[in-house]
């Protein structure tokens, strides 16, 4: 099914509840764009699903911040997710000297809006700050499985670098 048809449309626009976080590093010191935070990274989004705080639709580690899009429940405050996601991240921080701001941004996205700018601005940004060499996977970058449905098509032969789902099916 092509990604650009209506019948897709459902699932690229936002719904109600999803926020555009931006976190970053105490004194914007690089660092978080490595292998372990990666890891750690990918790892902590899972567990945010399934305890429930948050459904994380797309998200990118760069060398000093973090930037996600999630769905956040409303039995939750926007700042609870945030913190959450802090703590969980933040041992791997302190194991490379590094630390959280103390504060962090969200944003509410209009609901209904189409999702493809975002997604696409965060699929493209460890190549437009050098971290990625086109067409290398980039370990930082997450994309939901539903959402991949649709946006990872949209990527193939765009200029960008394979996502990690899309390498794994080429492997």
């Amino acid at each position: 099914m092509d990604p650009l048809s209506p019948a897709f449309l459902p699932v690229r626009v936002f719904g109600p509840g999803c926020h555009y976080f931006t976190f970053r590093t105490r004194r914007g010191r690089p660092g978080l764009a490595v292998p372990p935070v990666c890891a750690e990274f990918q790892a902590a989004l899972h567990l945010l699903g399934l305890e429930g705080v948050s459904r994380v639709r797309t998200a990118v580690v760069l060398a000093a911040e973090l930037h996600l899009v999630a769905a956040v429940p409303e039995s939750r405050a926007a700042d609870q997710v945030g913190l959450v996601l802090q703590g969980k991240l933040a041992p791997s921080l302190a194991r490379l000297g590094l630390a959280w701001a103390p504060e962090f941004s969200h944003r509410p996205l209009p609901s209904g809006a189409d999702g493809y700018p975002t997604f696409r601005y965060l699929y493209r940004a460890p190549y437009r700050a050098g971290l990625a060499a086109e067409g290398e996977a980039w370990a930082g970058y997450h994309c939901a499985e539903r959402d991949w449905r649709w946006f990872g098509p949209l990527t193939r032969g765009s200029g960008g670098g394979l996502g990690p789902l899309e390498a794994a099916v080429a492997a």
